[in-house]
């Protein structure tokens, strides 16, 4: 059998691509027709789940960006719903109290591009929205624009690039993130209390309504996660900067394992959310191009990260997800 496969399924009603690493026991499913989520990451050798799944496929479609991984562009959330940029007013859909959030892309349809597997390579996935073929996106955005993403499994550690070019006249305001759930625990032989998680951030911004003030501080007391700290005793729904090494770290002591979750440097911003209760079965550590309602805060974009792409100008970016055992 060849180590690599690209292969096709069925979640419920909905066609899935699989990418699997038979020699590592990884496999990974995306769904494109909602949002080209990655639903689920397993590996089957030891029967761990690294995202939390939906259940079903409607449970998906009505909750496109409480599983798996979700991209969101822009991310987060746009106060009351709208800002203006040289004289060009956007206008987002209101979705939550007064304001928009997660953006306008992770319940769309993406097209494949590409599914293929070899043994350089591995199994590889590319699937892409073209703006013009999006009312909902058109709506908001006037420019045209396509959006893209590779997932790559090799070596038994996933690869997400993403992609973005224009195609117009006029510069595009842009921001991509991602809103991945990490199952909390892995396995069922662990639990919530053996879950640890690390991210070196040196900036913590501070927020109003989960919206940035412009003030930024060193983290201190439960918002400093430069040490591993148990997953069951955060309640964050926090924006950081300044990450040292890319990596924000789960360990699920339970089930042995050490997810390492890496970005490029065209994501420098982190959003650590813990669920809306103690309870909550996950932790994201959520890589963003920009913080939180960018394109209206009063400060120099090389501060927000936001991104003005002229025509013909590209964003890349990646992020990769490698699942390690820990060493005692």
């Amino acid at each position: 059998m060849a180590r690599y496969l690209a292969t096709r399924g069925n979640f419920d009603t909905a066609a899935t691509c699989e990418l699997i690493d038979t020699e590592a026991g990884i496999r990974a499913v995306i769904v494109p027709s909602v949002g080209s989520n990655m639903i689920a990451l397993r590996h089957d050798k030891l029967g761990a789940k690294v995202l939390h799944e939906p259940g079903s496929l409607e449970e998906l479609m009505n909750a496109s960006t409480a599983f798996g991984y979700p991209v969101l562009m822009p991310p987060n959330r746009i106060w009351k719903a709208r800002f203006e940029l040289d004289g060009v007013v956007y206008e987002f859909p209101v979705n939550r109290e007064d304001y928009h959030i997660h953006g306008l892309v992770h319940n769309i349809e993406w097209k494949v591009v590409t599914h293929t597997a070899s043994e350089d390579e591995g199994a590889v996935l590319v699937t892409e929205m073209d703006s013009a073929e999006h009312p909902s996106v058109q709506r908001t955005y006037p420019q045209h624009f396509k959006l893209s993403m590779k997932f790559v499994l090799k070596d038994g550690t996933v690869t997400v690039e993403t992609r973005c070019e224009n195609f117009s006249d006029t510069a595009l305001p842009f921001g991509v993130g991602f809103h991945p759930y990490f199952n909390t625990p892995m396995t069922e032989q662990s639990s919530k209390d053996l879950c640890f998680a690390r991210l070196a951030a040196q900036e913590h911004w501070e927020l109003e309504r989960c919206f940035p003030t412009g003030q930024r501080h060193e983290p201190s007391g439960d918002f400093d996660l430069r040490e591993f700290k148990p997953v069951s005793s955060l309640a964050l729904d926090d924006l950081y900067g300044r990450v040292l090494d890319r990596s924000a770290v789960l360990e699920d002591r339970g089930s042995g394992l050490r997810l390492t979750v890496t970005a490029s440097e065209s994501y420098p911003f982190w959003v650590v959310w813990t669920g809306a209760s103690p309870s909550a079965p996950f932790i994201c550590f959520e890589p963003y191009s920009c913080v939180t309602n960018a394109p209206n805060l009063d400060m120099p974009i090389s501060e927000t990260g936001l991104k003005l792409l002229e025509k013909g100008e590209t964003f890349t970016g990646t992020v990769t997800l490698s699942l390690s055992r820990i060493q005692s």
